[in-house]
């Protein structure tokens, strides 16, 4: 055995998870790919300057909490670490600066966090169409925005989310598609008394709401296609987003 406790994945969970550990005095190791502690919620925040802390707001920061006690902790942290191997006796098998290495523990915690999975649409493969993801990444990691005219699409909080930060950045969004069929607020409606367990939650998704039905985003609900032949250009209702490299906050696009 090389440790007691091996936790895959420096995002919240995981870096939570090898706190843990280490508070009940078990040898603990946490392997992450990045190159930094935060996984994808909390990416760069450790090094995150005022001005892009100041644009992704408290939800992002306290992140930094996590991060800093982490690095007070006796937990040995491998960054820049791929695991492509996990055997049923629990030997991990890591690659490294180039080579690869095996950890051993009696326990092992998984806590890889979520992919994003795009829905492909018509044009979605256009340059100036990015996902919602990719996006927050830019803006984590060096408080990058997209340049010019912006629509965004999908379903769900997070493109609400996206939707205020870009706001708060300065950027020009013209427009917000929400493609979720109507049908699912209905379907939803039985599992509202569980939600209200959940008021900050709630209470959260309105005031985003609020915010951009304030700041005149128009919504439409409907299939949608990007159109361009280079890159994607300007629709029915404004241009697809448009990605300039532009640093916060938004520079007008030539």
């Amino acid at each position: 055995m090389t440790h007691d406790l091996i936790v895959i994945g420096g995002g919240p969970a995981g870096i939570a998870a090898a706190l843990s550990g280490d508070s009940l005095g078990l040898r603990t190791v946490l392997v992450d790919e990045q190159l930094k502690a935060g996984g994808q919620i909390y990416r760069n925040v450790g090094a995150a300057d005022a001005r892009v802390a100041d644009l992704l707001g408290p939800d992002y920061t306290r992140g930094r909490v996590l991060v800093e006690q982490l690095a007070r902790s006796s937990v040995e942290v491998r960054h820049d670490s791929l695991v492509w191997d996990v055997a049923p006796d629990l030997t991990v098998t890591v690659l490294r600066n180039g080579s690869s290495e095996r950890l051993r523990a009696a326990h092992l915690i998984s806590a890889t966090g979520a992919m994003e999975r795009p829905s492909p649409l018509p044009g979605w493969t256009l340059p100036g169409v990015f996902n919602a993801g990719a996006i927050q990444i830019a803006m984590k990691s060096s408080g990058a925005i997209p340049a010019g005219p912006i629509v965004l699409a999908g379903g769900g909080p997070l493109l609400l989310l996206v939707a205020c930060q870009l706001l708060d950045a300065g950027a020009d969004i013209v427009g917000l598609v929400e493609t979720s069929p109507g049908g699912n607020r209905l379907a939803a409606l039985p599992h509202f008394p569980s939600a209200l367990l959940a008021p900050e939650y709630l209470t959260k998704g309105l005031q985003m709401m609020r915010r951009l039905r304030a700041a005149g985003i128009h919504r439409y609900s409907q299939a949608i296609r990007s159109r361009g032949t280079a890159r994607a250009a300007g629709g029915q209702h404004g241009a697809a987003a448009s990605w300039g490299g532009a640093q916060y906050p938004a520079q007008p696009a030539a």
